[in-house]
Formats: structure tokens, sequence, C-alpha cells
């Protein structure tokens, strides 16, 4: 929870020991995620088939992690598609105004 909410001051002017701390906090905090949820996982397993389900939680969590990059990839380049077209919107009004007034001419 920490180090979300030390993300959140996250822009292109962050210094180098802000993207230090930051991967600290994200670093401690993974273990107090993926411990309990591994463990649960293995809890009725029976020892004879850890081998398989050790294979099944490895693809659920890289199938999982490709999909959250895919979204994440997506989400930004939407976000820069908008911002482009907001951007490039005056050059666009002017030049059609500089064309209907060419044609009332």
């Amino acid at each position: 929870m920490l180090s979300m909410w030390h993300l959140t001051g996250l822009n292109s002017d962050i210094t180098h020991g802000y993207a230090a701390w930051s991967r600290i906090f994200v670093g401690i905090g993974l273990p107090f995620l993926f411990l309990p949820v591994t463990t649960a996982s293995y809890d009725s397993v029976p020892p004879d088939k850890t081998n398989q389900a050790s294979a099944l939680i490895s693809v659920a969590r890289n199938t999982g992690g490709s999909m959250g990059v895919a979204l994440a990839q997506n989400v930004l380049a939407c976000r820069n598609r908008r911002r482009d077209c907001e951007m490039s919107l005056p050059t666009f009004r002017a030049m059609d105004a500089c064309l209907r007034d060419r044609r009332l001419a």
C-alpha cells in the first residue's frame, strides 16, 4: 500500500533517489502479496501433484503478467493518441478557417 501511494508522485521530473526508493518499496511489498497467494494455492494439493500445481501456478502468473503489460500498453497508446489529437486540434482549426477564407474570397 505504501509503495502504491509513493508512486502517485511519479512524473517526468523524478530524481534517481525517488525511482530507487519506489523500487525498494515495491520490492519489500511484493513478498507480502505473493507468499500468501502461493501458500493458498498449494494448500489442498496432494504431495505427489505439486509438480503439476507448480506448473499451473507459473502459467497463471506469467499469463496474468503478460495480460497486465498488454493492457497497460493499450491504455498508454490510447491516451497518447488522444493527447496528440487534442494538441493538433488548434492547427487543424486554423487550417480549416484559412481554407474557408480563401473559398469566400
